[in-house]
């Protein structure tokens, strides 16, 4: 069950579409899909050491994951990998899955970011 409270973070979806450019090819564009509160459940990156113990930089350039959970709508049950994203703390998040909580009551979308700016 999802508590209203944990929803603390602010966090936007993007959707790719595909859009002619100056040369009339056709390419990807992100364009805000929603924005929701979420909950957010970071996981310590691969090979990550405690904190204190391994230089910011070196921290910087592993993946991390990180579960995000919102309210469930049929606009986030739309949310799939490859044609959605997160931008989340000014950094871009890449979706792996989302999958619903219960019958209708919240999703939980597992992202991972390398740290890239929107």
């Amino acid at each position: 069950m999802i508590r209203k409270g944990e929803l603390d973070r602010r966090v936007a979806f993007q959707r790719v579409v595909m859009v002619e450019n100056t040369l009339g090819e056709e390419v990807g564009s992100w364009l805000p899909y929603i924005t929701r509160w979420t909950k957010v459940a970071r996981a310590a990156p691969p090979g990550a050491r405690p904190a204190g113990e391994a230089p910011a930089a070196a921290r910087l350039e592993a993946s991390a994951p990180a579960t995000f959970t919102i309210l469930w709508s049929t606009e986030a049950a739309a949310i799939a990998p490859l044609t959605h994203r997160i931008v989340f703390e000014d950094v871009i998040w890449d979706i792996h899955s989302n999958t619903e909580i219960g019958r209708r009551q919240g999703r939980e979308i597992v992202a991972v970011t390398n740290f890239k700016e929107p």
